[in-house]
């Protein structure tokens, strides 16, 4: 269930009994993603043979389905405003792969593909992603040149953070 708590305010009696909107969710629910504007979630959930991606609005609760896959292992990441990230859950020996689909559903782009432990995190303009392999070798990924660029550095990019103008990564090493 996601919906609004009412305010409650401390020291003070209320005789209004609060009611707590909001929608219930699916069931089988394996990721779910907040948009940067904290308006909107993305979840992605089995139904039967397929994993369905859906927006839920959360100030007027629509959704809208955006994404269907016979692949039953993803990941989101909702780091723009118009594009979330999906990658395939890592494994040290399978290949995976990253794709960023727009919020409209009518844009689903390959970003990076065959490398195993796949591990990425891309900036919030969607420009720039440092991702990891099996190895933990840390890689800068260019998606307007299609270029990758070698950091020199192990770790995993769930321990780095962009900084808000995404010219600058903070990793814990």
């Amino acid at each position: 269930f996601v919906g609004n708590l009412p305010k409650e305010y401390i020291n003070t009696e209320t005789t209004v009994v609060h009611e707590i909107k909001g929608t219930f969710l699916p069931n089988n629910i394996q990721d779910i993603s907040l948009s940067p504007d904290k308006l909107k979630i993305f979840y992605l959930f089995n139904s039967n043979e397929n994993t369905l991606g859906t927006i839920l609005n959360l100030t007027n609760n629509k959704k809208s389905q955006i994404f269907n896959s016979q692949f039953n292992e993803w990941l989101s990441w909702w780091g723009s405003s118009n594009v979330i990230t999906l990658t395939t859950k890592p494994s040290a020996n399978i290949p995976g792969l990253t794709y960023t689909i727009d919020t409209l559903g009518k844009n689903f782009t390959k970003i990076l593909n065959d490398i195993e432990g796949l591990t990425p995190l891309a900036s919030s303009n969607n420009k720039l992603i440092i991702y990891s392999d099996d190895n933990l070798a840390l890689n800068l990924y260019h998606t307007d040149t299609k270029t990758s660029d070698s950091l020199s550095l192990r770790t995993l990019p769930e321990k780095c953070v962009w900084n808000k103008t995404n010219d600058a990564i903070y990793c814990s090493i």
